[in-house]
């Protein structure tokens, strides 16, 4: 969870965001016994007033490899003045 959010967060400030824009995540693990663990990341990535909305699903990957996927939202405020 550590590197998945540390490579979403360097995506999001390629593009001038951050990952205080993100507004909602899928969260896919291979196990479900990893939940805690990735909760413990979660709260220290993330501002604990403005925690991103989240869904935590399971699947099986195509790589062994792969033990976690995320997919989400991010949104920039626009000045509607």
């Amino acid at each position: 969870m550590k590197k998945t959010l540390t490579n979403l967060e360097n995506a999001l400030i390629e593009i001038g965001l951050g990952l205080n824009n993100v507004v909602k995540l899928t969260v896919i693990l291979k196990n479900i016994e990893d939940f805690h663990d990735m909760h413990s990341v979660w709260v220290k990535r993330f501002d604990s007033e403005h925690f991103p909305v989240r869904t935590v699903i399971t699947s099986e990957f195509i790589s062994e490899n792969n033990l976690i996927q995320i997919e989400g939202c991010a949104s920039m405020k626009f000045d509607t003045k």
